[in-house]
């Protein structure tokens, strides 16, 4: 309110000097260095009355400007310093990713290799298994072919000592018999 009052009363003071001169005009024969002093009495008074209204409000107005200056100066610090320690931390997080990237590779490299060799480790047993059951099913099976050519032979052999019985046998035959019946033993070991 009181900036207004000044305002008004400095323009005012103002505008009464102008028509001052106009409603009094200088006489002729003043001099020119009487007209220059008055104008400049009349300058110094108009500086006056401004300095005297004037000086409060524009020394708060400064005083308040410069705060303002410092308070965005200190900020614009602050703001500086928060981005200067993000650049900071992001910085540190990339030197620390790369560091990370090399870990994870190297952890997945492991845990492949370690998965490679589970795999065939299994592979491997499921191999061995798979022999086994097939070595023990061949066994099982020349075991029992061996079985039925026993029989088989045997079978013969009745038959063979049924036909002896039933025709004379010489001692050539009895031998030759004997041979045929090991012979066929030989084979089944």
């Amino acid at each position: 309110m009181r900036w207004n009052i000044s305002c008004v009363l400095g323009v005012g003071l103002v505008r009464g000097l102008t028509l001052s001169q106009k409603l009094f005009p200088p006489a002729e024969a003043h001099s020119p260095w009487k007209d220059t002093l008055w104008q400049t009495v009349n300058f110094i008074i108009l500086v006056a009355v401004l300095v005297y209204f004037l000086r409060k409000p524009v020394v708060k107005y400064l005083h308040r400007r410069s705060q303002k200056i410092k308070e965005d100066i200190d900020l614009a610090r602050r703001d500086r310093e928060e981005a200067s320690a993000k650049l900071q931390e992001i910085k540190e997080r990339l030197s620390r990713l790369d560091e990370e990237l090399s870990a994870f590779k190297k952890g997945i490299l492991q845990e492949s290799q370690r998965e490679r060799k589970r795999i065939l480790s299994q592979a491997k047993q499921e191999a061995e298994e798979l022999l086994k059951a097939t070595t023990n099913k061949i066994e099982s099976e020349v075991k029992l072919a061996k079985r039925r050519l026993q029989e088989y032979i045997a079978g013969l052999s009745v038959e063979e000592a049924e036909r002896v019985l039933k025709g004379s046998l010489t001692d050539k035959d009895q031998e030759a018999l004997i041979r045929k019946y090991l012979a066929k033993m030989e084979e089944l070991q």
